[in-house]
């Protein structure tokens, strides 16, 4: 035994389980043997820590040692964080709608701008930006430009950190490097180069869109060139005049059907003086046939109305002179003759001016039907030629709403040519920077805190191991379990071995002591080991010398 000696009913104490003579056990404490070598229970654990404790110390002292060696040869990191913040685009695709479609495109947006962010592109741009193919702590002095930038847009790459937002928009990437300044000055110039390409890319595709739009208009001027000189050259061969009025033909474009053409004007102006004609016609007709039914009436009366008041004047001066002369007073006789003469005169010129109201009004009348007739065949022959003409505008017409398409594509294609070119001037970022890179105060890594407690668990799990291992390793009997486990026997007694210098003997002199009462345990338990009481012969033998065979 390693410390204490035990006594087992046969007297025999095997060195290894290995050694144990044929049928010295039985089937069943072999199965218990073998249980027990397999089964690592939590009293056996406390019983290899307690006794290779010192092991597990040195274990967990190499441990922190190593923690604190790593600390001291570990290069000190440094890190900058830099926080952006994404404004995805707005795209309202409904009125209605217009919260609904943003929130459903945010995240597909800001997940794209987390990985433009880790490009190689964006990289190599914060290289040539900062000009780091130039600084030996970063890029090497060996080498061509070239190399030396491939390796400068490498280190950038490597050491940058970008986190994916779970919520919201903002976006908190680092950079970790050797040097504080250097990392603060990288991150800050991944922001800025990273916006700057972002702008530049917008700006390539609305170049791209600018030329695809020139070569649009292009075309679609020479389409409107042909469409208009096939338009010209077809009124010219028809003699067709558009007026450009503001009437629209068929299709909602100008057209001579419309009345904008010379003739459809002209019916136009003849229809109404035509109109006026007759008016005209048939006052004159009614004034010329009132006349001619009822006489002058008021023109003779305004024409005599002088020799009439005269004959009236010489009736009232004859009528008063009658009462005192005869009518054949001489002065009654010239009376009566100027009447007379007066009343002639007055009968002479209502004739000539009832002559002359007629033949006015009838001179009148044969006008008014002249003018009516002539117009009425002016228009009689106008509503041939417009009729003419609707028939030769249909041609006119499918020309005039081409030239009209190939102007409105024209007008389209340049407005949004001009939009285009103000959007791509304008140059607005998605991306902003919300939060610069400052230097780091302190490195990041090595941390000691951590390195110590990562040594000190290594440690402890490496002595643990390393103490299980051994143990499993070394197969002796250490307790009265081993020897029911792995012998299959009954511990009769257990001497303890002495941890201090002194005599055995007085030891065993001594009732009090540690020996002398386990040997006297052991010498009352061999007592009943037999039916007659203790046995008359034993042998006592061990695994090893120096074990307490002879004190026994």
């Amino acid at each position: 035994m390693n410390r204490d000696l035990a006594f087992t009913p046969n007297g025999r104490v095997p060195a290894l389980p290995g050694d144990l003579p044929p049928g010295a056990l039985p089937p069943a404490g072999r199965g218990r043997m073998a249980v027990h070598q397999n089964n690592l229970d939590l009293a056996g654990l406390l019983r290899i820590v307690r006794e290779w404790r010192w092991l597990i110390l040195a274990a967990m002292v190499l441990g922190l040692a190593g923690g604190i060696i790593l600390t001291m040869l570990t290069t000190p990191l440094y890190r900058s964080f830099v926080t952006l913040e994404v404004n995805p685009p707005r795209v309202q695709v409904l009125d209605n709608d217009d919260q609904q479609s943003q929130s459903f495109q945010n995240w597909d947006f800001i997940a794209t701008q987390v990985g433009l962010l880790q490009s190689r592109a964006v990289a190599e741009r914060t290289a040539q930006d900062l000009n780091l193919a130039a600084n030996p702590a970063v890029a090497g002095s060996e080498g061509t430009v070239q190399e030396r930038l491939a390796r400068a847009t490498s280190v950038v790459a490597g050491g940058l950190n970008v986190t994916m937002p779970e919520e919201g928009t903002l976006i908190r990437y680092s950079y970790t490097s050797s040097d504080p300044q250097l990392a603060a000055t990288i991150a800050n110039g991944v922001a800025d180069s990273f916006i700057n390409a972002g702008l530049q890319r917008r700006f390539e595709s609305s170049a791209y869109a600018r030329q695809f739009l020139e070569r649009q208009i292009n075309k679609t001027r020479g389409d409107l060139e042909k469409s208009e000189q096939a338009l010209a050259r077809y009124a010219q061969s028809e003699g067709i005049i558009n007026l450009g009025g503001t009437g629209t033909g068929q299709g909602g474009s100008n057209s001579p059907e419309a009345g904008n053409s010379l003739q459809g004007d002209s019916l136009a102006a003849l229809n109404a003086a035509l109109a006026q004609a007759t008016a005209r016609r048939v006052a004159a007709e009614g004034a010329y046939r009132a006349s001619a039914a009822s006489g002058p009436g008021s023109a003779v009366t305004a024409s005599t109305q002088g020799l009439r008041t005269a004959r009236a004047q010489l009736e009232a001066e004859y009528s008063e002179k009658r009462t005192s002369l005869q009518p054949e007073h001489p002065e009654m006789v010239s009376l009566r003759q100027r009447i007379d003469e007066l009343g002639q005169q007055i009968a002479r010129e209502s004739a000539q001016v009832s002559a002359g109201v007629n033949n006015t009004l009838g001179a009148e009348y044969r006008g008014a039907v002249a003018a009516e007739q002539a117009l009425q065949g002016r228009v009689n022959a106008l509503k041939g030629q417009v009729l003419d003409l609707r028939g030769r505008s249909v041609r006119y017409g499918i020309l005039q709403r081409e030239v009209d398409t190939n102007r409105s594509l024209y007008d389209a294609l340049l407005g949004r040519y001009k939009e285009i070119g103000v959007a791509g001037g304008i140059g607005t970022s998605p991306i902003s920077i919300v939060d610069r890179g400052e230097p780091a105060t302190a490195p990041f890594k090595p941390n000691l805190p951590k390195n110590l407690l990562a040594g000190l668990a290594i440690g402890l799990v490496g002595g643990l191991g390393a103490a299980i291992g051994l143990d499993l390793l070394r197969d002796t009997i250490r307790t009265r379990e081993d020897m029911r486990a792995k012998l299959g026997l009954a511990c009769i007694g257990q001497i303890p071995k002495r941890q201090t210098k002194g005599d055995f003997v007085e030891d065993l002199k001594d009732p009090g002591s540690l020996v002398s009462e386990a040997y006297s345990a052991t010498a009352a338990a061999l007592r009943f080991t037999t039916a007659q009481g203790a046995p008359r012969s034993l042998m006592i033998t061990s695994t090893g010398p120096a074990e307490g065979k002879s004190s026994s």
